[in-house]
């Protein structure tokens, strides 16, 4: 008989009092709650820098050299080379067409450790799924694809720039001789074989950083006809002449250009070459994998009275830490998703409950200090989601800390269930980047111009239902405890970052067991 009543009096000691608001946030002592749970995130839009915008749209429009990077390091490449700022380049333009889906389903455990202090751990299993359509338009293209490029390219492209080097080389090792033998006694004429030399060599080098560096190396060329090209061409042209006024060797040969620009089919393999853009096309099946798992203490500091008094009071405060279990998003799928956020994070906060009668309100403060992870990136700024594969490295990104302030307030329709109300507002600092690696940094690339505009706030609403039941019967008896919830919610406004605006739907079940006894 003792046996039989030990867990129903741990159980109700705790409970029998609640007719039923929100969740408990501690459980009893000495008893485990089983929380199943999920929510599902259905979006097509975004809120940037607080306008309202398709979630394809951040793809759609020209690409120049300020939208996509693959194009702005040749043109700042070129700059260099020809003395001046390039020509515009583009590549065209593209249309987007885009949505995203994330399923969660949750499985959470707590352990009433005492009667006041509670640790929980949720384990979220995430099912993500964009679905993408591109469609490039080549019109305004001024751009063609580099003969040498080794996915993109002809045989015939890179075995005519690998002739142009082995000629520019030979060409400069000439030079170099004669000049270190003393073939130019007049002072004037060693001086220009000297200048030349210093010339031809930093024209040697440029060219090799656009034609065909294994890291850097340009996908996409202005082509022989246009005026970048002629004047690329021309500056070979001028130094051959001024290597035969010095008697040296001339280059004699150029390196293969573009004849044409982008047509469509090119554009498409632009996009999938490992050397270009490196898209691979989303999974016709969701990938399912763990999310970030999260670990918690809670623990209640006050209580006075319990919901349905004529007055209550309760605070608790938390700590935790969310691990990094979770898949970051991948590079090579636009728009993904991933798992989890790529780093741990650590959590505290605070929650206060109080009401009259029907009628009450919980709110909570919670301070997430996100730490920093390791990941391999594409560079780019926040709106440059296209980028070039080539150009990825190992940063250290420590994402802004988060803070979130919410309010639900909460009317008891019956003894055991309530209308739940929310309004919640998150503020995110700016992202702090560094080179993982100082050895490989990539020269010329502001990090700072990385992390611009990667603050963000926003403001959720919701409204949902809150059933809670001690498991006590009308007779008296005391069964299973039980706790159920569900909740739509949307993000209806915010001034600055990209925040993501699904229609959130979530729904939580709970019971409670007896960890000592049957």
């Amino acid at each position: 008989m003792i046996r039989t009543l030990l867990p129903a009096l741990l159980l109700a000691t705790p409970l029998a009092s609640l007719v039923g608001q929100l969740p408990l946030l501690t459980a009893p002592a000495g008893t485990l709650r089983i929380e199943l749970g999920g929510g599902f995130f259905p979006t097509d839009a975004v809120r940037v820098d607080g306008a309202r915008m398709l979630l394809d749209s951040r793809l759609s429009g020209p690409l120049t050299a300020t939208t996509t990077p693959l194009l702005g390091r040749v043109a700042a490449d070129l700059a260099t080379v020809l003395g001046r700022p390039a020509n515009a380049l583009s590549l065209g333009a593209l249309t987007a067409v885009a949505e995203q889906q994330r399923g969660v389903a949750t499985l959470g455990l707590g352990v009433g450790i005492t009667r006041r202090l509670t640790f929980s751990a949720v384990v979220p299993i995430v099912s993500t799924r964009t679905q993408l359509l591109l469609r490039p338009d080549v019109a305004g293209a001024t751009v063609g694809l580099n003969p040498a490029d080794p996915s993109l390219g002809t045989a015939n492209g890179i075995a005519q720039t690998g002739s142009f080097f082995t000629a520019f080389d030979a060409a400069l090792t000439t030079l170099t001789t004669r000049i270190a033998e003393g073939s130019y006694a007049d002072p004037a004429q060693r001086q220009l074989a000297e200048q030349t030399l210093a010339r031809g060599t930093a024209l040697r080098d440029g060219l090799q950083a656009i034609l065909v560096d294994p890291i850097h190396a340009a996908a996409v060329l202005p082509t022989a006809a246009s005026s970048d090209g002629v004047a690329l061409l021309g500056l070979l042209t001028t130094l051959d002449g001024t290597l035969g006024s010095l008697g040296s060797t001339p280059i004699g040969t150029t390196p293969a250009l573009p004849t044409a620009v982008l047509t469509e089919s090119d554009f498409t393999a632009l996009l999938r070459a490992p050397t270009g853009f490196g898209i691979t096309a989303p999974e016709d099946i969701p990938p399912v994998g763990i999310g970030d798992v999260e670990l918690a203490l809670t623990a209640e500091l006050l209580r006075r009275g319990a919901p349905g008094d004529a007055r209550w009071l309760g605070v608790w405060a938390r700590g935790g830490a969310r691990l990094s279990t979770g898949t970051a998003p991948r590079a090579e799928f636009l728009l993904d998703q991933g798992s989890g956020d790529g780093q741990p994070d650590v959590e505290f906060g605070g929650t206060i409950e109080l009401g009259r009668h029907r009628f009450g309100l919980r709110a909570d403060a919670v301070m997430t200090v996100q730490l920093s992870g390791t990941a391999s990136e594409r560079p780019g700024n926040r709106d440059q989601l296209l980028r070039p594969a080539r150009g990825t490295a190992l940063f250290a990104r420590n994402p802004g800390d988060l803070l979130a302030v919410t309010a639900q307030p909460f009317f008891r329709l019956a003894p055991h269930l309530a209308i739940t109300g929310l309004v919640q507002h998150q503020r995110r600092g700016a992202d702090r980047l560094t080179w993982a690696d100082p050895t490989l940094t990539i020269d010329g690339l502001d990090l700072g111009a990385l992390t611009a505009g990667t603050a963000a706030n926003a403001t959720r609403v919701g409204v949902g239902l809150s059933y809670v039941h001690d498991g006590l019967s009308r007779e008296g008896i005391l069964r299973m405890p039980v706790e159920a919830g569900l909740s739509i919610e949307r993000t209806v406004g915010s001034s600055a970052g990209v925040v993501a605006t699904p229609l959130t739907t979530r729904i939580v079940f709970r019971v409670y067991k007896a960890l000592s006894g049957r």
